[in-house]
């Protein structure tokens, strides 16, 4: 049996997003791009495993090992929570899971955080959330970002502040319908226009669609430099050749790496919305949630498929790699 992540609880995801399907006569995609409507046609085939281990395992493992250190403040003072002023990125690794979960968070000034967004789709923001930073005096700092919407997740970071911010440490997150999980975080200063698509988007990744009320889909997805998607399959509906339109997929946030929503027209003249989507700061992984007629709510998470595995599929004939 899988290790499921908790799932997104909090009804109110901000502006431009779907909390729940579309009354009547409304579409999925008001106010969205017209995308091309994909032409029926024989399905392809679903990615290899191979191709799938190949994604996933690249980025296995890399979590980082506590304990974490204390933080080297050369002979001096404890920094302030200052060194977090701006824009963080990075991964929560829970225990006993492969898949981690992209976080970013934005701090101002004072290193007090403004803002934060989890790979579920989960955020906390100062009209639904508290957000508090704190430091004890032997140098520990503490991120807690509490809702005040009842049921929604809670989420606590706590690691050794030091010059260069906080790298890395312990979570919790804390849910309505789940036991607690715990795990280690990484992070690291992004800023400005830090994320980019061809440089964090564009390429291949595969990984899986996860309804609420089914099981797994595994789904490929192709970006293009130009936010174009040349090739997608989500579960059992494949993209077609003309969705490779630039500025299909741009960010939303270029300093906290989230994705615009944007909408796509399936085969069977449904839609599929990606209503909100987070890349890691290496470009690694890429999650989210959104709607689609048949699926329901779903989850997605799709891991960056290396470039040696695209090739080895291809010359071994793999469909999944490409056409």
């Amino acid at each position: 049996m899988r290790n499921r992540r908790p799932r997104r609880l909090n009804p109110d995801r901000g502006a431009g997003r779907l909390a729940e399907p579309p009354g009547a006569g409304e579409s999925f995609c008001s106010g969205m791009p017209h995308l091309t409507v994909l032409r029926p046609g024989p399905l392809r085939p679903a990615p290899s495993l191979l191709l799938l281990a190949a994604a996933f395992g690249s980025c296995q493992g890399r979590a980082p090992d506590p304990p974490f250190p204390a933080s080297d403040t050369g002979g001096g003072t404890t920094p302030s929570l200052e060194v977090l002023a701006g824009s963080w990125s990075g991964l929560l690794w829970p225990e006993a899971s492969t898949e981690p979960l992209v976080i970013a968070l934005g701090y101002d000034e004072s290193g007090q955080p403004v803002e934060a967004w989890l790979g579920d789709g989960a955020s906390w923001l100062p009209e639904t959330s508290e957000l508090e930073a704190s430091l004890d005096p032997g140098g520990s700092a503490s991120i807690l970002l509490q809702p005040l919407l009842p049921g929604a997740p809670a989420l606590e970071l706590r690691g050794p502040l030091g010059p260069e911010g906080l790298p890395g440490g312990w979570f919790r997150l804390e849910t309505a319908e789940a036991p607690p999980v715990e795990g280690v975080f990484e992070l690291q200063p992004t800023g400005p226009g830090f994320f980019s698509v061809g440089e964090h988007l564009a390429g291949r990744w595969s990984g899986f669609l996860d309804p609420a009320e089914a099981h797994r889909r595994p789904s490929v997805l192709t970006l293009d430099a130009d936010g174009g998607i040349p090739d997608g399959r989500f579960g059992e509906k494949a993209a077609d050749e003309d969705l490779s339109e630039p500025g299909l997929v741009s960010f939303a946030d270029a300093d906290l790496g989230r994705v615009e929503d944007f909408c796509v027209w399936l085969e069977d003249g449904t839609h599929l919305r990606c209503d909100f989507l987070l890349v890691d700061p290496a470009g690694e992984w890429l999650q989210g949630d959104g709607w689609q007629e048949q699926f329901g709510a779903f989850q997605l998470t799709l891991a960056r498929v290396p470039e040696a595995s695209l090739d080895g599929a291809a010359g071994s004939g793999g469909s999944a790699a490409g056409r």
